[in-house]
């Protein structure tokens, strides 16, 4: 049987029957699917629509540190990895999941599954620098498979360097993040 773990900063709650679909599928096709995710803070807690603790598999504890006027979110998954194994990890495309990082040096090396994002493919929700846009689209290049929110989002990362047959697109309805 072969494992994904997905990593999220939290479940909204609009996000629920998407993991429940994909679960059911993936099981179809002898996958099993982990969902990791912290509880809801800052401006996310303020949607109110925090679903963690009903749908994830695995809460996830985060410490938010504050970085040249950006927080970041800092979660350890280390001890996930090494008691799932992951055939496949996917992680939130965004710059701002320092877990990322140490996901895509290891990916697929050293035991480490492979790395998937998903996305928008370009940040529509906040302003972002050329150094922030062009260090996103170098780190999502990185991943071993893009899933696109949409197909205009598949379509970004492609004009970017991504390549295309490494993209699927998910029809998230609502990619309020």
């Amino acid at each position: 049987m072969s494992r994904v773990l997905i990593i999220q900063p939290y479940i909204p709650a609009y996000r629920v029957p998407f993991f429940a679909a994909l679960r059911s599928e993936l099981e179809n096709h002898d996958v099993d699917l982990s969902v990791a995710a912290c509880l809801a803070t800052g401006t996310s807690a303020s949607r109110q629509d925090d679903s963690t603790l009903q749908s994830a598999d695995i809460v996830l504890k985060e410490k938010r540190v504050s970085l040249g006027g950006k927080s970041l979110g800092v979660r350890r998954v280390g001890w996930i990895l090494e008691n799932l194994r992951p055939d496949l990890i996917i992680v939130e495309q965004a710059i701002k999941n320092v877990e990322v990082y140490p996901l895509l040096a290891r990916n697929g090396r050293l035991g480490g599954g492979r790395v998937g994002m998903w996305g928008q493919g370009r940040t529509y929700s906040t302003r972002q620098s050329g150094i922030e846009v062009l260090f996103k689209q170098w780190l999502t290049r990185r991943s071993d498979w893009f899933f696109a929110y949409t197909q205009e989002g598949a379509d970004y990362v492609v004009s970017r360097g991504f390549d295309h047959s490494r993209t699927t697109v998910i029809c998230n309805k609502n990619n309020a993040e």
